[in-house]
């Protein structure tokens, strides 16, 4: 079957064509509108599932799930270009909803003896890491919701984003792209709740 269709920059699309896990792999393919413009580029790993399909421009991030493992993989419609941009040291890291700003991921992951970080990809392996260092589980209220629009946002390459440390309530937490980086901006919550929000205004969060 067909699925997970994306976007790409120059008038392309990405989609995937698969059965059920014990089948061939995953293809994927690319499509400029036209039958003569729509074939295969790649095959992903025997047993992957893509889970999500984002686009990043010129090419767009994976989530993919190969057996019981989790990796985000990025796609220039290529096979060279189709690759793992995530190699774990916890084999129990799971890796949450992607969301893209200005062409770069942002995602939480979970692991086992890790806890929960918040982490952006810009495409590459070296631009693939953990922007955060909370060092335990549950400080975005689950993993999968670190990214969600109203708990994150970026103004001029700076992370602004709601999280506790599990010592303080709730709080808006800044990071400038490494884990050092990241502070409270400000204690002004008492208690935060699941109902606050994080938003852009002009030059202002």
């Amino acid at each position: 079957y067909l699925h997970a269709i994306t976007a790409l920059d120059g008038g392309r699309a990405l989609f995937f064509r698969s059965g059920n896990p014990d089948d061939a792999p995953p293809e994927v393919w690319l499509t400029d509108g036209t039958s003569a413009g729509t074939l295969q580029v790649a095959t992903l790993p025997a047993q992957a599932q893509v889970q999500q399909s984002v686009t990043g421009g010129p090419f767009a991030y994976l989530r993919l799930r190969v057996g019981f493992d989790d990796a985000l993989w990025v796609s220039d419609a290529t096979s060279a270009g189709t690759l793992p941009v995530t190699a774990f040291l916890d084999p129990t890291s799971a890796v949450g909803t992607l969301r893209v700003i200005e062409g770069v991921a942002y995602f939480g992951v979970r692991a086992n003896t890790l806890g929960e970080e918040l982490w952006r990809s810009d495409g590459t392996a070296s631009g693939t890491l953990a922007i955060t260092e909370f060092g335990f589980h549950n400080p975005f209220g689950g993993y999968d919701s670190a990214a969600r629009p109203e708990r994150l946002v970026v103004l001029n390459g700076t992370v602004f984003f709601i999280a506790t440390d599990g010592i303080q309530p709730p709080q808006l937490w800044l990071s400038r792209g490494q884990p050092d980086s990241m502070r409270v901006v400000a204690d002004i919550c008492d208690y935060c709740d699941g109902t606050s929000w994080v938003a852009v205004a002009g030059t202002s969060v």
